[in-house]
């Protein structure tokens, strides 16, 4: 998280809502960097400024290709990612650099996954683990 940087996620009043009937694209996009690059772009375009991604989705390197050329100050945007769950402190730290190196810039909220493995393992560990790397990158690992 930037120093310093509080602010409330701001959208245009113009900005385009979501309609009831849009369903949530990840099965779609999760690793296709086409589908992701082109979708950003346009959403960047129309006004959004609130971008939700995560490692496990394989959508960041096309997301951050997306926001250069959008031509969107980075200021202006408000940036979500998470990292798995069920990690060591030493996992939990290279998972939130990877997902930094991808984007190619600050998240304003890093999170957790979930509060351990997809399987159910990790646990109370994992999180304490993932609280200490989030603390030591100076980033937001929430739960």
């Amino acid at each position: 998280m930037r120093p310093g940087h509080a602010r409330a996620c701001w959208l245009p009043p113009d900005t385009p809502a979501c309609t009831t009937g849009m369903r949530h694209q990840r099965r779609g996009w999760a690793g296709n960097s086409t589908a992701v690059y082109a979708g950003a772009l346009q959403a960047l375009k129309l006004g959004y400024r609130h971008l939700d991604t995560a490692l496990g989705y394989r959508t960041q390197p096309a997301l951050a290709r997306a926001i250069k050329d959008s031509g969107v100050p980075r200021a202006d945007l408000f940036i979500v990612s998470k990292i798995p769950g069920g990690l060591t402190l030493e996992g939990a730290e290279r998972a939130i650099n990877e997902s930094l190196a991808q984007l190619g810039t600050y998240v304003d909220a890093m999170l957790l996954h979930f509060p351990g493995t997809w399987q159910g393992s990790g646990g109370a560990t994992s999180r304490k683990a993932s609280w200490s790397v989030g603390a030591r990158a100076r980033v937001c690992v929430c739960v």
